[in-house]
């Protein structure tokens, strides 16, 4: 990761960002916590969900009314809110189904590859919602056998010292 310096506290704020959320040494929203100065805020600005499952019978990949399903039910137990219509690319056979909901939340994906009995998702959310029972969702609506998720909680500082301690911390620990 560059180290930042010579650059403004808001040209760096996004190197913080992308070094917590792609792995500047074992970098994690609680080690950032306990890095920060006394006084500083770590504000979590978001909480993203992406999620692999495989296993998934390969007719259900390509069936675009079952994966509007399995949109409606995210969206409807999640009480989240769509801005106009959710879009819709089925790709030709043996291709699978892309889809996008744009959320005042922010937004919520999926890609299918039935060649490979693979749906991912991803949808982020800017505002505190509940964990979503994924894998027990996926195995009854898609037939996933495997379900795997990882949560990525996005932050910010609030101040410049906390960014320069943070900073260095990371560098040091990608040495």
């Amino acid at each position: 990761m560059p180290d930042g310096k010579g650059l403004s506290y808001s040209q760096r704020a996004p190197l913080l960002l992308v070094s917590i959320l792609f792995g500047a040494g074992d970098l994690s929203v609680s080690k950032v916590k306990s890095e920060i100065t006394y006084g500083s805020t770590l504000m979590i600005v978001g909480k993203e969900w992406i999620v692999d499952a495989a296993g998934c019978r390969e007719d259900y990949l390509r069936d675009l009314e079952r994966l509007r399903a399995v949109f409606g039910r995210i969206i409807a137990e999640l009480e989240l809110q769509v801005v106009g219509e959710p879009l819709w690319h089925q790709f030709p056979s043996p291709g699978g189904v892309t889809g996008l909901a744009l959320l005042t939340e922010s937004h919520l994906t999926c890609h299918t590859y039935p060649e490979f009995q693979v749906a991912t998702f991803n949808l982020y959310c800017c505002r505190t919602r509940p964990d979503w029972p994924w894998a027990d969702r996926l195995r009854e609506m898609l037939c996933a056998a495997d379900v795997s998720i990882r949560i990525v909680e996005r932050c910010a500082l609030n101040n410049e010292d906390a960014f320069s301690q943070l900073s260095e911390h990371m560098v040091g620990s990608n040495s």
